[in-house]
């Protein structure tokens, strides 16, 4: 009697790749899991999917690992299957470390937390997602220096509100036609934003090489760009940077953009207040400028 073809006969990639198409219907591991517990040759040839359909969240957050599974993937070698981690308040920074592999970090917390995470990503990381959930007035300053990564993508955000120096009012500050971002006390010298525009500089700065985008929001590019500055960045590179996404109230000054575009390709404004978008380019060395309006909600 002829043997019946099963599941097992399929190539290793095809069992993977159905595990996948599962998970994606409804982003449920459990469903999965349903598929490794199917039979022994399965679940010991195919567990290590788990770890490649969704980021591991390390810290206290909700799904998030303990020690006991942490101790447990490093036991049975499998750390360096994982590429993709979510990394949330009290995060044990050195379980980074453990991590050889990871291509995708990204980070939700506070900026001193945040400080020692980057420290010890792994050489392997090429897109860093950083979102600030607190900022404390006892900030420490930014690491001496930073592992040689090769991001591509570079995305910074904030929760929490990166006070200036300035002690007017917000609303005065909106109506002010004059760019007062473009003075380099906007920002106070010690103050945790200064020392965040100084973190994201030097990302920039080292990764120069490699960068395709960088998304901003709620911190200003005419102070990242004072820090550049401030740190000996050439702005004649021939390796471009193909667009910087920034979000803020106030336009930078023509001569800082012109700056820019020598090392970007394209620079993208959005203004939410007025629903615009501005879009910046160089033309035979001239810069140029396309305003949208954008969905307004």
């Amino acid at each position: 009697m002829k043997r019946q073809t099963t599941i097992l006969d399929l190539p290793s990639n095809v069992i993977d790749k159905i595990m996948f198409e599962r998970w994606i219907i409804d982003k449920k591991i459990k469903n999965v899991l349903s598929f490794l517990y199917t039979c022994k040759f399965i679940y010991n040839n195919h567990k290590n999917i788990i770890f490649k359909l969704t980021p591991l969240t390390l810290g206290l957050y909700k799904n998030y690992i303990d020690d006991k599974i942490i101790q447990s993937l490093v036991e049975n070698n499998l750390v360096k299957r994982i590429n993709s981690v979510y990394a949330y308040p009290k995060c044990c920074s050195n379980y980074i470390s453990l991590f050889k592999n990871l291509r995708i970090v990204s980070i939700s917390t506070s900026f001193n937390d945040l400080l020692q995470i980057i420290e010890r990503l792994p050489k392997t990381t090429t897109i860093l997602s950083i979102t600030l959930t607190k900022i404390s007035k006892d900030i420490i300053s930014s690491p001496a220096s930073i592992p040689n990564l090769s991001l591509k993508y570079l995305k910074f955000n904030s929760l929490k509100c990166i006070k200036r120096a300035d002690k007017r009012s917000i609303l005065k500050h909106i109506s002010n036609n004059s760019t007062t971002d473009s003075l380099t006390n906007y920002y106070q010298q010690n103050s945790p934003a200064k020392q965040i525009s100084k973190l994201i500089a030097t990302l920039i700065k080292e990764n120069i090489s490699t960068l395709q985008n960088v998304s901003m929001e709620c911190i200003s590019l005419t102070q990242i760009y004072l820090a550049l500055v401030d740190s000996n960045f050439k702005f004649e590179i021939d390796k471009m940077i193909d667009t910087i996404n920034f979000d803020q109230t106030t336009h930078i000054p023509l001569i800082n953009c012109e700056k820019w575009l020598k090392v970007v390709s394209k620079l993208i404004y959005i203004n939410n207040y007025l629903s615009l978008t501005h879009t910046s380019y160089l033309v035979n060395g001239v810069v140029c400028e396309e305003i949208r309006a954008t969905n307004s909600h």
